[in-house]
């Protein structure tokens, strides 16, 4: 298979177990909607093409990226879908991705939140917690976890948040130092995808 195939067969999986932990991801932040079925049309747009998919390098502080002026996703390898981690990796990025398809219109820290959030909430289901040498990192999973505790968000579907429930999240990510040079007012690109 092709490694764009394989990374979209993340969002597309057949598979029970990684597909119940997919369907596991569904919440909103005001009218932004994060959920399985908004996550898989990104796989179809990786499948058809409208989103590229490379390997390369995406520096020390992050497992995958998403450009939203190049409909592109970069992994850290070929063999990212493989892994639970790489797994949750690619899920981030795909709600940026996601958002980018639907011009959602957000902050960007707001967008990261989002992103961050439905990693968590998939690495909740899969029993699986990442480990960083790095305190901002790990702050902002535990951050993530206590968010998903609070609000049952592992076990129930289509969970309102408002922006006082996950601003502790959002603060966390704002304090780490790939994230601290954005802007709190500074907006996504949500450019779309021809």
């Amino acid at each position: 298979m092709s490694l764009a195939s394989n990374v979209a067969s993340v969002f597309l999986t057949s598979d029970p177990i990684p597909r119940a932990r997919l369907d596991r991801i569904d919440f909103y932040f005001g009218r932004l909607h994060i959920d399985a079925q908004g996550l898989r049309t990104v796989g179809s747009a990786i499948r058809r093409g409208r989103i590229q998919v490379r390997v390369g390098n995406t520096g020390p502080l992050l497992g995958a990226a998403y450009s939203s002026h190049h409909n592109r996703m970069t992994v850290p390898s070929a063999r990212a879908h493989t892994t639970t981690l790489g797994q949750a990796a690619i899920l981030h990025e795909g709600v940026h991705a996601l958002l980018d398809l639907t011009r959602f219109q957000t902050t960007a820290l707001t967008d990261e939140t989002a992103a961050y959030l439905a990693e968590a909430i998939y690495l909740r289901a899969a029993s699986t917690m990442p480990v960083s040498r790095n305190p901002d990192t790990m702050r902002i999973y535990r951050t993530a976890f206590q968010l998903i505790n609070q609000h049952l968000l592992a076990n129930r579907r289509g969970v309102r948040l408002r922006a006082a429930d996950y601003q502790p999240l959002l603060d966390a990510i704002h304090n780490h130092q790939a994230y601290r040079g954005i802007s709190p007012s500074q907006p996504n690109t949500g450019l779309g995808v021809p």
